[in-house]
């Protein structure tokens, strides 16, 4: 049997395994969750970067990385105006996972590595899903514009896991042109 090194996306991890629809949190929890888990994803992604053993890994390392810096501005805005203090550190069982998973190189992390991302982009993209009917429009729309980058990091952990159809990491749609914005104009 060999071992499943976990990595959290914060805010999938604090739903557990359950409904996000059923269990939806408020804004500001769902805007601090979403702060936590694109720190968590930067840290992730880098991380891939370094102990990834394929340049598939590594390349998505880099898209997770760039995008969740994009989200992470975004998801600020929408905090500031709702008065939500932001959030500098990912959650504490998203750090005690990327410490597990900083001991790990090549084959072994890609493995584990991709199925975290698969488990985690599944129920990240449910709660998402679930926010884009939000009340607030500001919520509403971060969650439908983050939600087509969210899909494209699931299929491509998919494909690197082997579960998905090959897709090309420098074609993930950036989280840049889901708001709106060039990707040069965030930089």
């Amino acid at each position: 049997m060999r071992p499943v090194y976990a990595f959290s996306l914060g805010a999938a991890l604090l739903f557990g395994a359950g409904s996000a629809s059923a269990m939806a949190p408020s804004d500001g929890a769902f805007i601090r969750m979403a702060m936590q888990g694109n720190l968590a994803e930067i840290q992730a992604g880098h991380l891939a970067e370094i102990n990834g053993g394929s340049p598939a890994v590594r390349a998505y390392g880099r898209a997770l990385m760039r995008d969740h810096r994009f989200n992470n501005r975004q998801a600020a805005a929408v905090a500031a105006s709702l008065g939500v203090p932001p959030a500098n550190t990912p959650d504490p069982t998203s750090l005690r996972m990327m410490m597990r998973l900083a001991h790990v190189t090549g084959p072994a992390f890609d493995r584990g590595f991709a199925a975290q991302m698969v488990m985690d982009h599944q129920r990240t993209i449910s709660l998402f899903m679930a926010k884009s009917r939000d009340l607030d429009p500001q919520v509403a729309m971060y969650a439908r514009a983050t939600l087509p980058v969210l899909r494209a990091h699931l299929r491509l952990a998919e494909e690197i896991e082997g579960r998905g159809r090959p897709h090309v990491a420098s074609n993930v749609p950036s989280a840049a042109g889901r708001f709106g914005f060039s990707q040069q104009a965030t930089r």
